[in-house]
């Protein structure tokens, strides 16, 4: 559990990254990649430490960046979820390294 912040740190970084103007459709397809199995390693770990809201809260996120069967949205629901996400994602580096 010591370095799990380096997952958050990129997902915040790539979701950051994709806010840049002309930023190809091929990195939001590499975003969700990254955000899918990121989610769903956090969401493992959680649920392996017993912190089962978090890991609903993971696999909710996991299922919304999920590749395969995409969840369809304007460019600007996007940049909500985004937000979204980066503010999740930075909670939640602060709150599990606290209940360490």
């Amino acid at each position: 559990m010591k370095r799990m912040w380096i997952v958050q740190t990129i997902i915040i970084l790539m979701l950051l990254w994709g806010f840049q103007r002309g930023t190809p459709y091929a990195y939001y397809m590499a975003v969700r990649w990254v955000c899918c199995v990121s989610f769903l390693y956090l969401a493992i770990r959680m649920w392996n430490q017993l912190k089962r809201t978090w890991t609903a809260i993971f696999v909710i996120t996991t299922i919304i960046y999920n590749p395969i069967f995409r969840f369809h949205a304007t460019r600007d629901t996007w940049a909500i979820v985004n937000i979204a996400t980066i503010g999740l994602a930075v909670v939640s580096i602060f709150v599990l390294k606290s209940e360490r």
